[in-house]
């Protein structure tokens, strides 16, 4: 799959050209299943038509339902939007994220922020290994040396995760800082249930934390 949406997004790489202008009217890609590296996403359904500035549309799989916008632009201002019925991030427990050793060379996972689209997404349904985890909003946005994560938003009746941060350059060391804070009235059994550990019982958690690593996120 990354093949075929890198190419449609070379069509207007450089903002300059709306994809009508090019004769493209619209994209479909269609697969049972669809592999995203070495991961089986299962079913995969993607409609977009160009409209305006962006490609506009449907995605319909095992991992995400809902509607999508892509900026022809993906490196300005403008934001790729998701507007979700659901997200399954189960699927990142196959997939290998694991980075190379520096010595060993760059990673296909090494970048730098300021080539990264920016990122705004809604669900109304989060999914990991079966379990709802409730609406999630996540909105991102750029600055001189960086992505400002200005809001990620996880909730439901169980809990409630908040998190900001950023995404920067300093000298040439990519460097990301979280910090946030997470509300989880009945702990004992939302761990349980989620499958993080059952070593609590009736215990009300309340954390606030701060992550800062010198890698990518």
């Amino acid at each position: 799959l990354q093949d075929w949406l890198a190419l449609a997004a070379a069509q207007s790489v450089s903002g300059e050209h709306k994809a009508a202008d090019q004769g493209i009217k619209a994209l479909k890609i269609y697969t049972m299943p669809g592999l995203w590296k070495d991961t089986d996403l299962g079913l995969f359904d993607l409609s977009l038509k160009p409209e305006n500035s962006y490609w506009s549309g449907t995605i319909n799989s095992d991992v995400a339902k809902g509607q999508i916008r892509v900026p022809y632009q993906l490196r300005g201002a403008e934001k790729i939007n998701f507007n979700m019925d659901m997200l399954d991030f189960s699927l990142l427990q196959q997939a290998n994220l694991t980075r190379k050793d520096p010595e060993q060379g760059s990673s296909q996972w090494d970048t730098v922020p300021e080539v990264m689209p920016l990122l705004a997404i809604s669900s109304k349904k989060t999914v990991w290994q079966g379990f709802d985890l409730g609406q999630l909003n996540v909105e991102t946005e750029r600055r001189f040396n960086g992505i400002v994560f200005k809001r990620m938003e996880l909730a439901s009746e169980d809990h409630i995760l908040l998190v900001t941060g950023d995404w920067k350059i300093t000298g040439k060391q990519s460097e990301t800082a979280l910090k946030g804070h997470w509300e989880v009235p009945k702990a004992g059994a939302f761990f349980n249930q989620i499958g993080l550990t059952n070593d609590f019982t009736e215990t009300n958690a309340k954390v606030d934390f701060t992550f800062n690593w010198k890698a990518a996120p």
